[in-house]
């Protein structure tokens, strides 16, 4: 009998010990520690503001069951993990989503207890990438990035020309260019958290000088419209089949292997460059037909008080892609017209848009 009851006892301790063990495994399973839920309190949050990353503690009472941490503008989430929790501290990043500006942190437990803990998210706008990099008054311009959807004033910098916005999301925005008295300039985004400039520097071609912007360029000194003093060419012109910007782009055919020289001025003896030598960049879009094509920059003509223009550069037409060039002056000495020069024997077609010289 005794024998009986000592075995029942070891069987109870046994089940005792299996279920506790089991009920372990399902805490285990759903990521938390085991807290229990309570009532939440608040003493601190450090630090009281950052962006996307800024890693964040908040101390209190009650933080071992928190099953989400929230970001109420916009109600955006923030990942942490569960197992890290303490019921006196929870430490988590700021989402690189985060809407910017002043808002709160809303911590929920397991038994759907919430407490609200202000905090200012700093989210500077973002840009990454831009549709063009030179503009005349009403040119759309489109930037991507990231915190665009609350921008408020897009201007050039150092100036009041301010940019018209006419459309906008989290990670792009589209804005309309202003007229501007400056050659060139980076622009100026301001949002809740702040101001920032871009790293593109934008041309205003109306004080540069345009070699082909849907048309051949006017040149300088009332001498007329550029010509072209071409060789190995099938023809050139504008053309409307591919066009970056604009209503037309250059379009060359070359052949055998010959070159295109833009004339910029109407004789050989003109003074082009007076008021731009020397010059800042050679700017321009370029786009290949069917294949790549290596193409070769070099000056020519050259503006006799200046003495002859050398150097040069050479750059890849990519093919069915437009493709920017902003290229630091290599040219000493002056110059009249630039020789583009196809390297090879195959014959290509290219396209070139937005073709300027920067002061």
């Amino acid at each position: 009998m005794k024998k009986i009851l000592f075995a029942t006892k070891q069987l109870a301790v046994y089940l005792l010990t299996a279920s506790i063990l089991l009920t372990a495994c399902k805490k285990d399973k759903d990521g938390t520690p085991g807290y229990k839920s309570g009532d939440l309190t608040f003493k601190s949050v450090f630090p009281e503001e950052g962006g996307g990353g800024t890693m964040v503690t908040i101390s209190g009472n009650g933080f071992g069951d928190i099953r989400t941490i929230v970001f109420d503008k916009g109600d955006v989430p923030a990942t942490f993990n569960p197992t890290l929790n303490s019921t006196g501290n929870i430490i988590f990043r700021v989402p690189n989503e985060v809407n910017g500006g002043p808002q709160n942190i809303i911590l929920t437990n397991g038994a759907g207890k919430t407490l609200s803990v202000p905090f200012n998210a700093l989210a500077f706008p973002v840009v990454n990438t831009t549709s063009l990099y030179d503009f005349v008054a009403g040119t759309e311009i489109t930037l991507t990035g990231n915190n665009l959807d609350d921008v408020t004033k897009v201007v050039l910098k150092g100036t009041t020309a301010e940019a018209e916005i006419l459309s906008q999301d989290k990670t792009s925005i589209t804005i309309k260019m202003p007229t501007t008295t400056v050659i060139k300039a980076p622009l100026d985004l301001t949002n809740v958290t702040g101001t920032v400039t871009t790293t593109f520097v934008y041309a205003y071609r109306p004080l540069n000088f345009v070699v082909f912007d849907d048309v051949l360029g006017q040149g300088t000194h009332g001498m007329g419209q550029i010509q072209s003093w071409s060789w190995g060419l099938n023809g050139m012109g504008p053309d409307t089949e591919f066009k970056k910007e604009g209503t037309a782009a250059l379009k060359v055919d070359y052949t055998g292997g010959g070159g295109l020289s833009l004339f910029l001025g109407t004789n050989w003896a003109g003074e082009v460059f007076s008021d731009l030598y020397p010059p800042a960049f050679i700017s321009f879009w370029v786009r290949a037909k069917g294949e790549d094509a290596n193409i070769i920059i070099r000056p020519d003509n050259p503006w006799p008080s200046a003495g002859p223009g050398s150097g040069e550069h050479t750059f890849t037409a990519f093919k069915d892609v437009w493709t920017y060039y902003r290229i630091p002056n290599f040219i000493t000495g002056g110059f009249g017209r630039l020789n583009l020069q196809l390297q090879g024997s195959t014959d290509r077609t290219i396209y070139f848009d937005n073709f300027l010289i920067i002061k």
